[in-house]
């Protein structure tokens, strides 16, 4: 402040102390200094106090997130020294240490997401530097699948969106907004359905994010069946679907009713849905119409088995479903086919069975469900199917006697743990071992006519046992089983019982087979019976027609008993060892050991797996038989069981298939023939399959 401006601030001020009229106690100026200013007096002390500093920078609301292309404005509280905040001074100084991931307005101050990822913000004032963390997220996103849809008119179909937040985590349950481009699409929390032909776009909103996809409608060309045929297995289930194609062949999603038919339902039938359940084996084709359009498809029904039982000139076999499947002769109605025709492959009998387990004999089969109920079917001879014909709607009156041409139960309440049919009789054996049978028994000649009546018309107690199994019953002769003792009874015509030169032809009651060493194992045929003891030697009595006993057989000897009988079970006089047997009916038998078939007895058909070298009718060719065990060495590794007829062998395979050696078809004789019309014999393996060849 100049001279000038103090001294008229003094002159101001003591005027104004005059016009307020001081008074006394207001010190005026003495006598001596009127007219003299002390400019000490009138200027003040200088003012000695600092202005206040910034103590420290403090974000508001931080750490930052935001996600991809959002905005957010931010603050800073800068904290002075005199404990006064200001926020947002003018000279705060911004930075960024990654401007990739956000950038950031120094005159609005706002950040805007750029990329996923992380930085840090500075914020400085003077000396003092305050940083915070800055997360960009990425945008949350929605996702409609399909990409495109194809319509028919009036078709509907679903649409499925997935949301996902920014952290890419799916959000159940979005709030999904939907919108059509075109009334004639309509759209309902993700439902489309056309109303006629055109074109849409569908749109799905949420959190400021949107996908959308085209929907077209289209007329249908054209429909097919998904899947096409194909080769099932009985018991499968497939389900079938009829899809519709536009002219281009691009598929078309269609609301269309389907019809579905089979050309075959005992083969697969399928219900108004398109399940297609396959029933038994064979061919059927499979139609369907919509949409004012048809098509087909064929399906082959193939069948897996778990047991195989052969006698003499037919095969049975069980389906893994407990269905049985026969093939071969059906001169008596054994097949239960009513067209009494041969056949040479593997035909399902009807019947609502399920079995567990089966037999066959001459005529007839029997089998056992899980419970242990009785079936039979086929021929009736002597009353052995145990029915009460009345009650049984397939069973016809044929020549002498009846045939069932489907398994039926037996008319009894029992339950059995085995079963076996023989020519004119049933037995069966229950859990306490006790033995009881149906039909005529004791056995009378099945060559013989009339058939006689039964004896047992329904099943009847034959022995209390306890038995433990029974062992056989092929050609008249029953054995039984009890712990390694053998007993048999039934026909003894070719010394088969091994009682002796002495011996009956007829035993009535029951007998041991008197092998000298204890047994595992008893196996018959028409001319003989085969055991093994517990050292896996072969042990048998009856005669040695082509060297059935496994001993030389001179086809221009006697042909008498004593020439050709062995009274007595004797041990073969080969060293081979075996597991198990099985009996060819009087023409052959295999031992089974270690995965290895050997057989011996007749090749009149090939049934030891050679060409016999001859015409095979003449038995007395030294080529058609064999005293030795033959190794069956083409028959393949994975067989799990064999069975024998009289005229050729079939094993059972890992994958449940049946394959057979020796005479064509296993089906010689015909009804409508009446003569022998044997085929070629082949000794290489051929399948049998479950449905007709064509």
């Amino acid at each position: 402040m100049g001279m000038d401006a103090i001294l008229k601030l003094g002159s101001l001020g003591l005027i104004a102390c005059l016009l307020a009229s001081c008074s006394d106690n207001t010190q005026r100026p003495s006598a001596g200094d009127a007219g003299t200013i002390n400019v000490a007096d009138v200027i003040a002390e200088p003012d000695t106090a600092q202005s206040p500093t910034v103590s420290s920078l403090r974000f508001v609301a931080a750490p930052y997130q935001l996600r991809v292309g959002q905005r957010l404005e931010v603050s800073v509280d800068a904290i002075y020294s005199d404990g006064t905040t200001h926020t947002n001074p003018v000279d705060t100084r911004w930075s960024l240490a990654d401007d990739t991931i956000a950038t950031f307005d120094t005159n609005t101050l706002r950040l805007e997401g750029s990329s996923p990822g992380q930085t840090e913000l500075r914020a400085s004032l003077g000396d003092v530097t305050s940083t915070t963390t800055v997360v960009v997220n990425a945008l949350p996103t929605l996702d409609i699948t399909p990409d495109e849809v194809l319509l028919a008119p009036s078709g509907q179909t679903e649409l499925t969106v997935e949301a996902r937040d920014g952290d890419g985590a799916v959000v159940e349950d979005p709030a999904i907004e939907w919108r059509s481009s075109d009334r004639f699409f309509i759209v309902d929390d993700g439902a489309v359905r056309a109303s006629g032909l055109g074109e849409a776009t569908i749109t799905a909103s949420w959190r400021g994010v949107e996908d959308s996809v085209v929907v077209r409608s289209e007329m249908i060309d054209r429909i097919d069946i998904i899947p096409h045929g194909r080769t099932i297995y009985e018991g499968d289930r497939l389900q079938l679907e009829v899809h519709h194609f536009n002219a281009s062949g691009d598929e078309l999603v269609a609301d269309e009713q389907a019809i579905w038919t089979s050309d075959d339902p005992d083969v697969a039938s399928i219900d108004s849905s398109g399940l297609l359940t396959a029933e038994s084996g064979g061919r059927t084709t499979i139609r369907v119409q919509s949409a004012g359009k048809q098509t087909s498809t064929h399906f082959l029904v193939d069948v897996r088995f778990k047991d195989l039982k052969c006698h003499e000139e037919f095969c049975c076999a069980l389906s893994t479903h407990g269905h049985v499947y026969c093939f071969g002769n059906n001169a008596h109605g054994q097949l239960a086919s009513n067209s009494f025709s041969s056949t040479n492959w593997l035909r399902r009998i009807k019947g609502d069975d399920r079995l567990e387990t089966f037999d066959i004999s001459y005529t007839h089969g029997c089998g056992l469900n899980k419970s242990g109920q009785a079936f039979c079917w086929g021929a009736d001879w002597s009353g052995a199917l145990g029915y009460d014909t009345t009650h049984t709607h397939t069973y016809q009156q044929v020549w002498t006697t009846g045939v069932s041409f489907e398994v039926a139960p037996v008319d009894t309440s029992l339950r059995f743990k085995q079963i076996k049919p023989q020519f004119h009789a049933t037995f069966g054996l229950t859990d306490a071992g006790a033995l009881y049978v149906w039909g005529h028994w004791p056995a009378a000649d099945p060559y013989v006519s009339p058939i006689p009546q039964p004896n047992y018309e329904r099943p009847s107690l034959l022995d209390e046992g306890p038995w433990d199994a029974i062992a056989q019953t092929r050609d008249n002769v029953l054995c039984l089983k009890k712990g390694s003792d053998y007993w048999c009874m039934g026909y003894n015509l070719y010394d088969e019982q091994g009682q002796g030169p002495d011996a009956d032809l007829m035993i009535d009651t029951l007998v041991r087979w008197p092998a000298q060493n204890p047994l595992t194992t008893l196996r018959g045929g028409y001319h003989g019976l085969c055991g093994l003891d517990a050292d896996h030697q072969v042990w048998c009595s009856g005669w040695n027609v082509r060297s059935l006993m496994g001993k030389p057989y001179d086809p221009y000897g006697s042909r008498s008993r004593e020439a050709l009988s062995t009274y007595i079970p004797q041990r073969t006089p080969w060293p081979n060892k075996f597991d198990e047997l099985r009996a060819g009916e009087g023409e052959f038998f295999c031992g089974l050991r270690n995965g290895d078939v050997w057989c011996w007895g007749s090749n009149a058909s090939c049934q030891l797996g050679y060409d016999p070298g001859s015409d095979y009718h003449d038995l007395n060719q030294g080529e058609n038989h064999s005293s030795t065990p033959v190794e069956m060495s083409f028959l393949p590794d994975n067989w799990v069981d064999i069975s024998l007829g009289s005229w050729a062998g079939c094993l059972l395979n890992d994958q449940g298939q049946i394959w057979c050696w020796g005479l064509n078809d296993m089906a010689p004789y015909t009804l409508e023939q009446g003569q022998s019309h044997h085929l070629e014999c082949d000794p290489s393996l051929r399948r049998v399959y479950p449905y007709s060849p064509q």
